[in-house]
């Protein structure tokens, strides 16, 4: 096929390599040589296209898609039509398939849903509005661009003009798709309009989220059945992390009577419009506050641990002078660092936020963490590999203790008072012990799950009394600068008071010299 494809078109295009292949052909990367540009040829297979019917609906429908010029349509430049092949060539969209997307990464996150969901109904609306029903959108015929993460809607190639009286090419009751998205009425032969394609969406946006099917079986006859007989599973049942609004416009596309769907790809797109415009923003400097208060928590905690373990070190030693200054540098660093904090918060309510704007500035962060780690969580990879970092973690933290205490109390010989001796072996094992402690650490940090469960906490505690606590201490340091302030105005108003008098005398006495009258004091 290749070198057919090559050898036909080797005057205008060079074929680079295979991007995919279905059941309606396969599509190639190659070099436009006139236009020095990418492009994709995809090509019907030879056994359809000298079928003069198929040749006749694939050319017609193919010149149809070409008219489109809409952002979220992959456009189509030409077609090609010689007596052993039958191609058409469209754009190049550098990214993957919805579909390599979620096997890729797992189901979408709901801001990712939501563009997805918007793009392709914009599409749609813009094909429905020109009487064209795709009849076969699914993940495969859906690109995301990696540069911009958008989507883009491909393959008209079965599509068919609702409209058109002359559309006899495609039979009433023939049944053209693919089954696992097929629509009820698409399932069963009937005329078909834009809500079709809105189902279609719809399975596309269930398996987007879920990373699943709303109906499998063994054979294509019984997806079919299912789709006209069954009910989905409701998107929130699977995903309860998903803003309600979502789960509830895909339920919506999902409905058996087309009346109950959406009424158009545009209202789709309005409904979902909603849920953006209905995200909060959450300012940069709160942002960077969240990210210091979680350094800052998690700093005490590593100081706190650190001098604590130290000092129980020096006080088996009766090492006094070294047990208060141990003790003297760690109050210092947790000042320093409280300090800090007290002056962050002071800085956010210089710029006009409260303590309450923060908290649920911080609540719109922890939500955004937890969307991410849903998403990825949602994929048996990622949730495998968190199971085992945290089983991992647990073993290097009860090794390591179990060792530092073995050597501790069995290993260590005293030499004299207050003065202990560890051996090579001893020494070895504190090594070792020392190395697991760090890999639970790094484990404990950077596991997305342990990870999302401290930040929580450490939200949760300065949204507490605690945090509430900072800010008043920091809106008491400004309250004491303003006072501060007003004093010096008020002093500054005395003086400039006490120069008006002294000026007044001045200007009495200049006006009495001039005039030959004795001055007049002012009472």
């Amino acid at each position: 096929m290749r070198d057919l494809i090559q050898s036909t078109l080797h005057k205008r295009y060079h074929l680079e390599r295979e991007l995919g292949k279905g059941g309606m052909g396969a599509v190639y990367l190659a070099q436009d040589l006139q236009l020095q540009r990418l492009v994709a040829i995809k090509v019907l297979p030879p056994e359809l296209a000298v079928r003069p019917e198929l040749r006749e609906r694939f050319l017609r429908e193919t010149r149809l898609a070409a008219g489109f010029s809409h952002p979220n349509i992959v456009a189509v430049h030409a077609v090609e039509e010689h007596p052993s092949l039958l191609c058409f060539v469209m754009g190049f969209i550098e990214g993957e398939t919805l579909g390599q997307r979620v096997r890729r990464a797992g189901p979408l996150g709901g801001a990712e849903a939501v563009r997805m969901l918007q793009e392709v109904a914009w599409a749609l609306s813009y094909a429905h509005g020109r009487g064209v029903v795709h009849r076969d959108i699914k993940p495969d015929n859906i690109l995301v661009e990696r540069a911009t993460g958008r989507s883009l809607v491909t393959d008209f190639g079965i599509a068919r003009s609702s409209t058109s009286g002359a559309s006899n090419l495609t039979q009433v009751g023939e049944v053209v798709g693919t089954p696992q998205f097929m629509s009820p009425e698409q399932a069963a032969g009937e005329p078909l309009d834009g809500r079709s394609d809105l189902y279609s969406l719809g399975v596309v946006a269930f398996f987007a989220v879920t990373g699943r099917l709303p109906f499998e079986a063994t054979s294509a006859g019984a997806v079919m059945a299912m789709h006209l007989t069954q009910a989905p599973p409701r998107v929130a049942s699977l995903r309860p992390d998903l803003p309600q609004a979502l789960c509830a416009a895909i339920d919506r596309c999902l409905e058996k009577e087309p009346a109950k769907r959406f009424e158009s790809g545009e209202a789709l797109a309005a409904a979902l419009d909603v849920m953006r415009a209905s995200r909060r923003e959450v300012s940069p400097a709160v942002r960077m506050f969240q990210q210091q208060a979680t350094q800052a928590v998690r700093a005490v905690f590593i100081v706190v641990l650190m001098t604590s373990v130290y000092l129980d070190n020096l006080v088996w030693a009766k090492a006094d002078a070294q047990f208060i200054l141990i003790l003297v540098v760690a109050v210092t660093v947790l000042w320093g660092i409280f300090a800090q904090m007290v002056g962050r918060a002071r800085y956010l309510m210089t710029l006009g936020h409260s303590f309450d704007e923060v908290r649920d500035g911080l609540g719109v962060i922890l939500a955004e963490r937890a969307e991410a780690r849903a998403q990825e969580f949602a994929n048996l990879r990622a949730r495998q590999r968190a199971k085992r970092a945290t089983r991992i973690m647990l073993a290097a933290f009860a090794l390591s203790i179990a060792g530092f205490v073995f050597v501790i109390r069995v290993m260590r010989v005293s030499t004299g008072v207050g003065t202990y001796r560890i051996g090579m072996g001893g020494f070895g094992i504190l090594a070792v012990c020392a190395a697991l402690f760090g890999i639970g650490i790094a484990l404990a940090m950077m596991n997305p799950g342990r990870s999302n469960g401290i930040d929580r906490q450490i939200a949760r505690l300065w949204c507490s009394g605690a945090g509430r606590a900072v800010f008043r201490l920091a809106g008491w340091t400004i309250e004491r600068e303003a006072t501060q302030l007003q004093r010096e105005l008020r002093t500054l108003e005395h003086k400039r008071r006490a120069l008006e008098g002294e000026l007044a005398v001045v200007s009495g006495e200049v006006r009495a010299t001039e005039s030959g009258r004795p001055p007049v004091t002012p009472q």
